[in-house]
């Protein structure tokens, strides 16, 4: 309903809220390309799932992105490319990423081509899959790459383009 609708310029989620859906292979999730959603996104407590390309292509969120402790999948596991399928593909948001510690699941291409986040990538202990392309192209990171023990692979792409100041 509210896929490519332009004229969506905010964006207040109710305190009830599970899960952001998203759509597996055509980039057409929730809030998808509702370029002129602008300012900061505030995900409520109790949510546990976004789903793929939830909020691909709000180009006009440049504020923050605060993700709830509750949360433990971003994406999908089996994305059909991480540009179409990116939770939040080409979002602007100006701040550090954090990311809770009760993530598993981080899907393909979720925070690809987010160019202006900024300071360490610290990807949560209790993740469980990292998928292909999740950080491509996110330039501006500044500090380490912190990955747990219990990653066991890191897919192609997963940080292709992505330029953090310290180390990984």
């Amino acid at each position: 309903a509210l896929n490519s609708k332009e004229s969506l310029t905010s964006l207040i989620l109710p305190d009830r809220l599970r899960k952001i859906s998203g759509e597996n292979g055509g980039g057409r999730g929730a809030f998808n390309n509702c370029s002129n959603l602008s300012g900061s996104l505030i995900i409520p407590e109790g949510v546990v799932e976004i789903g793929s390309g939830a909020f691909n292509g709000c180009t006009s969120l440049t504020g923050t992105l605060s993700l709830p402790s509750t949360l433990k999948i971003i994406g999908e596991k089996d994305c059909y490319t991480p540009y179409h399928d990116g939770a939040f593909y080409g979002c602007n948001f100006v701040c550090e990423l954090i990311i809770p510690e009760s993530v598993e699941v981080i899907g393909g291409g979720t925070f690809s081509n987010c160019k202006n986040f900024y300071g360490e990538i610290r990807l949560p202990d209790g993740l469980q899959w990292l998928g292909p392309g999740a950080f491509e192209g996110s330039e501006n990171f500044s500090g380490d790459i912190v990955i747990p023990q219990g990653v066991t692979s890191i897919p192609y792409g997963c940080f292709n383009g992505t330029w953090v100041g310290g180390r990984l």
